[in-house]
């Protein structure tokens, strides 16, 4: 088969909007764009334009096109408005791509809502097959967003003319199966970049635990806290480095500086780069995750990837990717388990084998496995 025609459709990806919204989606087509000729089209709306105005960047291996459009108030015929706003952005966008000689074989969509909608517009218009991806946390029955009959009926307009499914965890692809959305699906993990978290061979004695999200209330970074601050009381000469933006960051950093057996053990930090979190994760213990839901940690992936244990709840996608070798799995919202977990990370941290945890993480997550999956399943279903 000649090198496919891929045109990646996201509905998160980082612009000038959101930086490091979907970040994760380019470091997908930075994992396939040497073996596929590949495109990427995202439209977002923003403040800062009042037409419709695209942004063309030659990345390493693809080019992105990047609709902007101009944001509408709320209003009584507001959604109409924004969803033709939605569909004039993609259109200009995928001309300016048709003009450029690129017609894809394949149209992949990487999170059905919203950018299927237009999927299924190419689709009807050009007869160009799509497949999706699935990322979103809406469909698990511990988050519940996915409801309404607006929001179902889309979904299932996206989902019935796919030609293909893909989640990034087998709870995810059953979620969309309990929800009627699919009857089958093909796992297909996020990559993580195992070429820049790699252990440090050079690395110390730990000096504390690292926790890295954006700070939502389902990542339940206060009961880190909580049992964080019980460990301390135990005795224990450690710190905590959260990492990231956003949700209850403020709130929490308040509560720190109120607080003070936290104020001088808890160090909060804005998102990093990759090579600057690969550093800090190798100065860890451990990473810290107790979330109430997750579809596929990649934070948890990276860590592996550098050859560190990882403290994981017993929800969504996490499980399946857990080995008695890569952590401690502990039950969700169990803050004693927590306290527990910390305490034995610290006190029998050389029982985790860095290099098993390490060759762990390059079976499950590394490019080349991630790769082969993909490929995979474009020759699948291109036609």
């Amino acid at each position: 088969m000649s090198t496919p025609k891929i045109l990646l459709l996201p509905s998160w990806y980082p612009s000038k909007v959101h930086s490091f919204n979907g970040i994760f989606i380019r470091r997908y087509a930075e994992t396939i764009c040497n073996d596929v000729n590949l495109k990427i089209l995202y439209a977002v709306s923003s403040d800062s334009v009042s037409k419709i105005e695209i942004e063309k960047t030659n990345q390493s291996g693809f080019e992105e096109y990047i609709v902007y459009y101009p944001k509408i108030k709320n209003g009584i015929f507001s959604a109409l408005h924004k969803l033709k706003l939605f569909y004039q952005a993609y259109h200009y966008g995928y001309e300016q791509i048709k003009s450029d000689g690129f017609i894809p074989d394949l149209v992949h969509v990487e999170v059905a809502l919203n950018a299927g909608l237009f999927a299924v517009e190419l689709k009807k218009k050009y007869k160009i097959p799509y497949v999706i991806t699935e990322h979103w946390s809406g469909y698990l029955p511990e988050d519940g967003r996915y409801k309404g009959i607006v929001k179902k009926y889309f979904a299932e307009s996206v989902y019935k003319k796919a030609e293909g499914i893909a989640a990034v965890s087998a709870c995810l692809g059953n979620s969309l199966v309990n929800v009627h959305l699919t009857k089958e699906y093909t796992v297909i993990p996020n990559p993580v970049q195992t070429e820049i978290f790699v252990p440090d061979v050079n690395s110390k004695t730990p000096t504390g635990l690292i926790h890295v999200s954006n700070f939502a209330k389902e990542k339940n970074v206060k009961g880190i806290l909580n049992s964080f601050q019980k460990l301390i009381e135990c005795g224990a000469e450690t710190k905590l480095l959260l990492v990231g933006e956003g949700g209850e960051k403020n709130e929490l950093q308040n509560h720190c500086n109120e607080n003070s057996t936290l104020k001088n053990r808890v160090e909060f930090l804005p998102y990093q780069t990759p090579q600057q979190l690969n550093t800090l994760i190798n100065k860890s213990y451990a990473l810290v995750l107790f979330s109430s839901f997750e579809t596929m940690s990649i934070v948890m992936a990276e860590a592996w990837a550098c050859g560190k244990p990882a403290i994981v709840p017993k929800v969504g996608g996490i499980p399946e990717n857990f080995n008695s070798q890569s952590g401690i799995l502990i039950e969700p919202n169990d803050e004693n388990q927590l306290l527990e977990a910390m305490q034995r990370i610290i006190t029998d941290y050389s029982y985790f084998d860095s290099t098993a945890i390490r060759i762990h993480a390059l079976n499950k997550f590394s490019k080349n496995t991630v790769l082969k999956k993909s490929l995979d399943f474009y020759s699948q279903h291109i036609k």
